[in-house]
């Protein structure tokens, strides 16, 4: 991978989580205040729950409440689980589509009517340079009774040599109703959009819906992300193909990455799928080999 091996400096102030023996810590940028990792603080790694979904191609989850869902490669179906119970609720089957990845996954504040128990879901990651589509879920009912319908696609700008927006993945931004599209390629940014209207059942964006390119270092094979407070927390690297497992953290009002941190040097397991949070806590999904809480702290 081309990306440095080194530590970055990590901009933050500290919000204490819990009185263990390593604090946990959050992060918000403050530039009063640089601490290297190395420097007493760090990253521990715990096996958090298996997965139930076997030999299945799984790819980006989403959690909400107690309830993480985890989409397979293909659209084939979702994986629905109980946080909480660290068990599988059940697996809903959807409409395949071969040029369709499912790499990431991300809950909006949107919700379809005001009695609907989950918010919108949208669900994207093609597997080409002209399948860069965004699938809009409704979720409907709860634990064994729920229901899953698409509602909407989004379909993000053709690739040209201006935008590059090819095998994008879509993150949203809750706090202020933006799309995130990027992509691993020689021109690795983050390309910002409005959420469109979900109650049209088809929008096709274009160039001049394009609100802003933010560039980033390049990435090797991305995997799926989540966006909190400002800041971009994004996981990549598949491991069989030769990779490290990397966590990297971007404040996007700054525009600066504040954590670039080697999760395999931490014997992070599998290839990383999704980041998630549960209980203000920070959570990895894998393809099969489980999920992982990621504690960043201070010693």
């Amino acid at each position: 991978m081309n990306i440095p091996r080194g530590l970055f400096s990590l901009l933050f102030v500290l919000v204490l989580f819990s009185c263990d023996k390593d604090e946990y810590i959050d992060m918000f940028v403050d530039n009063d205040e640089a601490v290297e990792f190395s420097e007493g603080y760090g990253v521990k790694i715990s096996k958090y729950m298996s997965q139930s979904s076997g030999s299945d191609n799984v790819q980006g989850a989403a959690a909400f409440g107690d309830y993480l869902f985890q989409f397979l490669d293909l659209n084939k179906a979702v994986y629905i689980y109980n946080l909480a119970q660290k068990s599988l609720i059940k697996k809903i089957e959807l409409t395949p589509n071969s040029a369709n990845h499912c790499n990431q996954a991300s809950f909006s504040n949107i919700f379809f009517e005001e009695a609907d128990k989950f918010p919108l879901l949208y669900v994207s990651g093609g597997k080409g340079s002209f399948f860069n589509r965004i699938q809009v879920y409704r979720i409907k009912g709860e634990d064994e009774s729920i229901e899953i319908e698409q509602i909407q696609e989004i379909y993000l700008p053709e690739m040209n040599d201006t935008n590059w927006v090819s095998w994008t993945c879509s993150i949203l931004d809750n706090e202020k109703y933006y799309i995130y599209a990027y992509a691993s390629n020689a021109n690795t940014r983050l390309i910002k959009f409005e959420i469109p209207d979900h109650h049209l059942p088809s929008v096709y964006l274009t160039d001049s819906d394009i609100l802003e390119f933010i560039p980033l270092d390049h990435i090797d094979h991305q995997q799926g992300g989540i966006i909190r407070n400002g800041l971009f927390y994004m996981i990549f690297g598949v491991p069989q193909w030769g990779d490290q497992v990397w966590l990297r953290i971007f404040n996007l009002d700054s525009k600066t990455e504040v954590v670039r941190y080697n999760l395999s040097e931490k014997d992070f397991k599998g290839e990383p799928e999704s980041l998630f949070f549960y209980n203000n806590e920070l959570y990895a999904i894998t393809n099969n080999v489980g999920i992982y809480k990621i504690k960043f702290t201070k010693h």
